[in-house]
């Protein structure tokens, strides 16, 4: 599944000219990371001059604003604290009264738009629209105190306890909870912001984490390490068994179903052009795959010390799609603020094949291969890396075999 993983997700950043790109595939229901993937990747086997950009781990040491990616955990946290009902009606016109009254009166600076016109729309439609006005409307329902427990509900700007180096938080500013900000100006500002994924930043496998806790629990956490063998016996890794307060059967079975929906070519669907693609290949991706599209740019600085516009195309998936047994975070990055570059296009096609390849692999009845010895005594001992063959070198019967 690396391998593969990492194919897609390279295939991917070259179709697209994207500068970087990074993937994880999750076992849903343990939270076990699967598969981890960056491009540019590190190559341990190159000598010579090494670029030291490259050698960072992005999963964990990149941040991103995330965007529209965040809609279904903000609905679903609105609905488990009784802030928004599922048949609630939103009128998302820019020009409508409820704008006026909701929005243009807090004094907002910058307009709050969609892409396309929504009109009347309940949360499954703002999730199926992916409608920036429709989720600062259920955004604005919610109090400063509960957008602080929604911080720590997902664990947004929390370490991810796995002791991988370099880990970035992320978070949001230290001033958007700041006692000094008016409730009007939190409203007007970080409320609505953080509503589609703004004025807070997050890695990509912070991002698994937050939907894990969405499927598993508040307190559920990803696992690197399921166990080890020492001299025959198999020792698991200590973990908790419990994960935690879990969301309601009925928000976590209404927001999964919106997703699944997403994947669709109903009308406003944010995933209409990856069903499009797919069934072009023999594949019908509704009620397969539930899914959530993302598009973000934000100003960062380049290793040159300058500001430039990174845009963002994002795409949290999960197969089958409303019992998810896994969970694929893909996130694309390129230069130009001006750049067409969304998560339906570019971000969710690649996640979608890994997906579909779990599911292959799983009928297989094996994701593992046993050491392997070729002709010339040398052994294989699984599936290679993207850069290395899996061959090691011949030792004696009794010596320690090594692969880098």
């Amino acid at each position: 599944l690396q391998h593969i993983q990492h194919r897609e997700l390279l295939r991917a950043v070259n179709e697209t000219g994207a500068k970087s790109g990074s993937a994880i595939t999750l076992d849903a229901h343990s939270g076990e990371v699967l598969a981890i993937t960056t491009v540019p990747s590190f190559n341990p086997n190159r000598r010579g001059n090494v670029d030291l950009g490259a050698m960072r781990n992005r999963v964990v040491t990149d941040v991103f604003e995330p965007g529209s990616i965040v809609k279904p955990l903000v609905v679903a946290y609105a609905l488990e604290v009784g802030a928004v009902g599922w048949e609630d009606a939103f009128d998302c016109a820019p020009n409508g009264a409820m704008y006026g009254r909701v929005i243009r009166s807090l004094g907002r600076r910058r307009a709050v738009k969609d892409d396309h016109d929504c009109g009347v729309l309940t949360p499954h439609g703002i999730l199926l629209n992916s409608s920036n006005i429709g989720a600062a409307m259920v955004g604005l329902r919610l109090s400063r105190e509960q957008w602080q427990d929604y911080m720590s509900t997902f664990g947004w700007g929390t370490s991810l306890g796995l002791r991988l180096p370099h880990e970035s938080l992320g978070g949001h500013p230290k001033r958007s909870f700041s006692p000094e900000i008016s409730e009007r100006g939190f409203r007007a500002n970080s409320a609505i912001s953080f509503s589609f994924g703004y004025e807070m930043t997050t890695t990509a496998l912070q991002v698994a984490r937050a939907y894990l806790r969405l499927l598993r629990g508040v307190d559920a956490e990803l696992h690197l390490v399921r166990g080890l063998e020492l001299d025959g016996e198999w020792h698991r890794a200590p973990r908790e068994d419990g994960v935690g307060r879990a969301f309601r059967p009925e928000v976590r079975g209404r927001v999964l179903a919106a997703m699944r929906d997403v994947i669709s070519d109903a009308e406003g669907a944010t995933g209409r052009t990856v069903v499009q693609r797919f069934r072009k290949e023999g594949t019908e991706l509704h009620g397969l795959v539930g899914g959530k599209t993302g598009t973000a740019f934000s100003p960062v600085r380049d290793a040159d010390g300058k500001t430039v516009t990174m845009r963002n195309a994002s795409f949290v998936g999960l197969l089958p799609a409303e019992e998810p047994e896994w969970l694929v975070v893909c996130v694309l990055q390129k230069k130009g603020g001006r750049a067409r570059f969304y998560g339906s296009s570019y971000a969710a096609p690649p996640a979608v094949r890994l997906l579909l390849r779990c599911l292959e692999l799983r009928g297989g009845g094996t994701l593992r291969q046993e050491p392997q010895v070729g002709p010339g005594g040398q052994t294989r001992t699984g599936l290679q890396t993207p850069d290395h063959s899996g061959w090691v070198e011949s030792v004696g019967a009794d010596e320690p075999r090594e692969t880098r």
